[in-house]
């Protein structure tokens, strides 16, 4: 039991939750979802980082943790990690992973999530009309 306890001890933690305000965010052009990517080192030397996606089909802009971050010991990173999905190419809410691995591919955790977004008869209707914007929140 003990072994088992220890080899499921990780040198980091890594949570991620999504930023407070509307769950989503529509303009003229893209739906946007805004989270909080929050890394702890537990080691006591520096750990660079890298933030893979798996969105499945989806072609998503990304900003923020586009490259290595770096931790100090024992220290943590806190970074916004901001995704936008084309309006047009929108087609609903769907689930995607976020997998946080060593720089050095010594260890990985994963976590999911889901892109949010309104309805996607509503956002068509919205665009029929002329609208440009539905649900969330609008600039």
């Amino acid at each position: 039991m003990a072994a088992w306890a220890l080899s499921t001890v990780r040198p980091a933690n890594f949570g991620v939750t999504r930023m407070i305000g509307a769950p989503y965010i529509v303009d003229r052009d893209y739906v946007r979802n805004q989270f909080l990517v929050r890394i702890v080192n537990k080691r006591t030397e520096p750990e660079r980082f890298v933030l893979e996606l798996d969105v499945g089909g989806a072609v998503l802009r990304r900003s923020g943790f586009t490259g290595e971050v770096e931790v100090p010991p024992l220290g943590e990173a806190v970074q916004p990690l901001v995704l936008q999905e084309a309006r047009t190419a929108y087609a609903g809410p769907f689930p995607f992973g976020m997998r946080l691995r060593a720089a050095d591919g010594s260890f990985e955790i994963v976590r999911r999530a889901k892109f949010l977004g309104p309805d996607v008869r509503l956002l068509r209707e919205d665009d029929e009309d002329g609208g440009g914007g539905a649900g969330g929140s609008r600039p």
